[in-house]
């Protein structure tokens, strides 16, 4: 796969596709496509590297914590082992409500 390294601007052929989508791998090897003789593979850092369009590599593909937004929004919702209990007094009777 071919994508643009954002320091120089030039094409690096990445070799191995699980590296590149695999974001506990920050590195990958490739080849930069620059002259007549194309050089020895060498290491980039996956943060200097882009899609041709200049379009960002996903997210998914960079770090293992994209989702964490996520559960931060689903760990707002209230669990059973979160709620507090309260009584509320009326004129005649104790009634138990459950809130947040």
């Amino acid at each position: 796969m071919l994508l643009k390294q954002i320091s120089t601007g030039r094409l690096i052929e990445v070799e191995t596709l699980n590296d590149l989508t695999n974001p506990l791998h920050s590195k990958v090897s490739g080849q930069m496509q620059w002259g007549e003789e194309l050089p020895d593979p060498e290491v980039y850092a996956k943060h200097d590297l882009s899609f041709p369009s200049d379009e960002p590599l996903p997210q998914c593909w960079k770090t293992t914590h994209y989702r964490d937004h996520e559960l931060v929004k689903q760990s707002s919702i209230p669990h059973a082992n979160q709620l507090h209990l309260f009584e509320h007094s009326h004129k005649d009777a104790n009634t138990t409500y459950y809130g947040a």
